[in-house]
């Protein structure tokens, strides 16, 4: 059985290749970083998980967060467009890649999406927040 850590990884690890002809490496965290120096980047939020005991495995939710850009720049409303439903998109990536990355693992991610706003390292940033659970 995978650990809290090694979910954490593979699922940062599947979601760091997505990629777009302008978007050569998209930088991403398995947690959320005190300091960001990209406009386009992925981090894992703070997440909750849930004992079953009756199929034997566990069940996480972990909140996927798209930064798109700073809040006073247009160009984020773009970019958010293209992690819900378009050549970014987060949803169609863990919709392609279940396992992400681990056998005994199955990722999935609700269609609901949030529009958020975060500041990390004192900078206002314009982000996208999807839920993905894991059972592992």
């Amino acid at each position: 059985m995978a650990t809290l850590a090694q979910v954490r990884k593979a699922l940062a690890g599947t979601l760091g290749t997505i990629s777009a002809a302008d978007v050569k490496a998209l930088s991403v965290f398995d947690r959320r970083p005190t300091q960001i120096n990209t406009n386009v980047a992925v981090y894992l939020a703070e997440f909750s998980g849930l004992r079953e005991t009756q199929d034997g495995g566990d069940l996480l939710t972990i909140p996927v967060v798209a930064v798109c850009g700073t809040v006073d720049n247009d160009a984020a409303w773009d970019m958010a467009d293209r992690f819900v439903d378009g050549n970014l998109s987060i949803i169609d990536h863990i919709d392609a890649n279940p396992s992400i990355g681990l056998g005994d693992v199955r990722a999935t991610i609700s269609g609901d999406w949030t529009e958020v706003a975060v500041t990390i390292g004192g900078i206002d940033l314009m982000c996208i927040q999807f839920t993905v659970t894991v059972r592992y």
